[in-house]
């Protein structure tokens, strides 16, 4: 954990909300659409991203791949992917205000500048924050569509840090998923939170003290 924080790079999809149905809708909606685009039943492309995702954990000491990523395999581009977001995904219909979770980012964005970070777009992203009642608080926001590279790759975290102007030694990075949120930035230099549970996000004063 770096001695001095100055700011903080959040994650959205399940370390902000938890909500396991419309996490599990948005991976269903893309698995559809990457059917529809191939003329695949559901269930061929369900099998076909399972087995990559499967062969990729074997070979990279049980670490997971974005889906983004896994689309590229089979020919699906980032920015095409992103469009699919935009036209697919519907957070309002799943997820409701979270009055804790403002007043939590409100006493942490008295101490440190905030970022948010997200595989989604940032329209994605801009419908989820006002459906959790929290939009408008993060200084900066960053999404797939931003560099077009989807965490675990560093791009999204270097434009991060660029727009915090504040080097990595600073920064604290913090999500659900250890292989896509924390181990690259931490391997870079900053620190890492894993947030397995909203309790750990309305922690995370006390955690920061």
């Amino acid at each position: 954990m770096p001695k001095t924080v100055k700011s903080l790079i959040f994650d959205l999809d399940m370390t902000l909300y938890r909500n396991s149905a419309y996490y599990k809708a948005q991976t269903y909606l893309l698995i559809d659409a990457l059917a529809r685009k191939f003329n695949w039943t559901f269930k061929e492309a369900l099998e076909k991203v399972d087995l990559f995702q499967m062969n990729y954990s074997k070979e990279n000491n049980g670490q997971t791949q974005s889906l983004g990523r896994i689309f590229e395999s089979f020919g699906i581009s980032i920015k095409e992917n992103a469009q699919w977001r935009d036209q697919l995904f519907s957070p309002e219909i799943y997820l409701a205000n979270d009055k804790k979770l403002k007043d939590i980012l409100l006493q942490l964005k008295s101490r440190f500048t905030l970022s948010l970070l997200s595989n989604n777009t940032l329209l994605v992203v801009k419908k989820t924050t006002k459906a959790l009642g929290i939009d408008g608080i993060f200084d900066h926001t960053i999404g797939l569509d931003s560099t077009y590279e989807p965490k675990p790759h560093i791009a999204p975290f270097k434009l991060a840090a660029d727009q915090l102007k504040q080097p990595f030694s600073h920064i604290i990075s913090i999500g659900d998923r250890l292989s896509v949120d924390i181990d690259l930035p931490v391997q870079a230099g900053m620190g890492g939170i894993l947030i397995e549970s909203m309790e750990d996000v309305y922690s995370l004063p006390e955690i920061l003290k």
